[in-house]
């Protein structure tokens, strides 16, 4: 009589853990070496693996560690800028509120409950 029974290894349960790492070891090579030098163009802003790059001196794209370095340190100012603006609105809208008290609508707790 033959037996059909499979037996399986300690070692061939790791079949699948091997086989994702690989497609994902493919898939960051591919991401990286096609798309980032092949199609992303100067002009474009910069790529993740590009400012990853720029914080360890490495050049990682098409784009020159200066010019990354320089469009970071505009879009930081940018969001100081921003958030200064944003500080100061709430300011000034607490320095109008602190003289209006705010309006708390009242409920009835048994006209809101409905069981």
């Amino acid at each position: 009589m033959v037996d059909l029974k499979q037996t399986f290894s300690f070692y061939d349960y790791f079949g699948f853990i091997a086989v994702g790492a690989i497609f994902a070891l493919v898939l960051l090579i591919v991401s990286f070496f096609l798309i980032n030098f092949l199609f992303v163009n100067k002009k474009d802003e910069p790529t993740i693996f590009e400012k990853f790059g720029s914080k360890h001196n490495l050049r990682l794209g098409p784009h020159r560690l200066d010019s990354i370095k320089k469009i970071q340190e505009r879009k930081a100012m940018i969001e100081k800028e921003e958030r200064e603006a944003a500080e100061e609105r709430l300011k000034k809208q607490k320095g109008t509120s602190e003289t209006q008290k705010p309006i708390i609508p009242t409920v009835e707790i048994e006209a809101a409950s409905t069981s």
